[in-house]
């Protein structure tokens, strides 16, 4: 579905909705393809397409949401409806008033930007592309196994109050290719590009060499199948950017959420060590580090002009000179972070999926000085 369709919808909606009442609307129509060669043969195509609706409503400082899939004006209404009466419900049970309001503070757009756009190549070319990479790939009979894939996504979204409205459209590009050696007992897998997606057309493949790399990766794979394992000692070791990416991400990122940190996320995936009182004091590394909330690096998956509550972006330090300042991003609505004494960047409120619940929206987190 395009952005003209959802502005449509959200018109219709915005129409039918008592004046004087709190409220936002967020549409989201998302699409993928997957495409993959195999030991030189193409596997079908895989194809997704989602469709959904989140409303929220603000009943006298109570808030609560209700999704759905039915985005016909019927389905929208009875979703509306279905908010403000458990906003009432639970209006005796909230944690604190809901001040700011539900809809976006201005309006807004964003766009990936994309020189070379997916639907350029037809479905015969973009196989025949990965085809070429297979063939780079087997250059040894000892290598037992290998793929090379593209993975493209495209994302519309709206969200919308009475007066303000934000649409933003994205495209991600995650290609991946991968090389299994075997000998005796001995097997090793050599990938490329796995940690490398990106808001990116087709023009990215060339950026990344995607296909020049096909040889190279075979030959690694090679190469660590008859290397000999490593030496019990104490030496230095060379963080290549993949691994200290995951670095950052499972060190820093993950604690850094606000629902595992309020212990909302821990049945799901865990807790952190982080606390609500160690902000503003903890040293959570060398007083060289400096992290930041950055979602405006050009052609990251993380970036974007504004969260999923419409609130536009900004970068903020998460960690300063060393110090805990802020968790990555926020769990909840705008008033949640002042409810729970939890400081958080801005454009970093918790996001509300169509067709799930609250969720977090996680942006970049990048380390912008590691040594002097």
């Amino acid at each position: 579905m395009s952005q003209e369709l959802l502005l449509n919808v959200a018109e219709q909606f915005r129409n039918t909705i008592p004046a004087k009442t709190d409220w936002s609307l967020r549409l989201v129509a998302e699409s993928a393809e997957i495409l993959s060669v195999h030991r030189h043969v193409a596997d079908p195509p895989h194809v997704e397409t989602r469709l959904g609706a989140c409303i929220t409503v603000n009943h006298g400082g109570s808030c609560a949401y209700a999704a759905t899939s039915d985005i016909s004006l019927n389905g929208l209404e009875q979703a509306f409806y279905r908010a403000q009466q458990l906003a009432q419900q639970l209006r005796q049970l909230q944690l604190c008033s809901q001040t700011s309001g539900m809809a976006p503070p201005a309006s807004g757009e964003y766009q990936s930007i994309t020189n070379h756009h997916w639907n350029n190549w037809t479905l015969a070319e973009k196989h025949d592309y990965l085809r070429q990479i297979n063939e780079q790939l087997k250059i040894d009979r000892a290598i037992a196994d290998w793929w090379a894939a593209l993975d493209y996504r495209h994302t519309d979204s709206l969200i919308c109050g009475p007066d303000t409205l934000v649409q933003q459209s994205v495209e991600f590009l995650s290609p991946s290719l991968a090389v299994v050696a075997n000998q005796g007992a001995e097997t090793q897998i050599r990938t490329y590009a796995f940690d490398r997606p990106a808001q990116a057309g087709l023009e990215y493949l060339e950026e990344i060499g995607f296909d020049r790399a096909a040889t190279r990766t075979a030959e690694e794979a090679l190469t660590l199948l008859r290397a000999p394992e490593c030496p019990t000692t104490e030496c230095d070791v060379l963080i290549m950017p993949g691994q200290m990416m995951l670095q950052i991400h499972e060190s820093i990122g993950h604690p850094l959420e606000p629902d595992r940190i309020l212990g909302d996320e821990r049945v799901y995936a865990g807790t952190s060590f982080v606390t609500p009182g160690m902000f503003g004091w903890y040293q959570y590394g060398s007083e060289l580090l400096n992290v930041v909330f950055d979602p405006h690096v050009a052609g990251e998956l993380g970036s974007y002009d504004y969260d999923d509550a419409g609130t536009p972006a900004r970068r903020e330090y998460l960690i300063r000179n060393g110090i805990l300042e802020r968790p990555l991003e926020a769990c909840c609505h705008n008033s949640v972070p002042v409810c729970l004494a939890l400081p958080m960047p801005a454009a970093a409120a918790g996001t509300v999926h169509p067709l799930t619940a609250w969720r977090t929206s996680i942006s970049n987190p990048v380390i912008s000085r590691w040594m002097r």
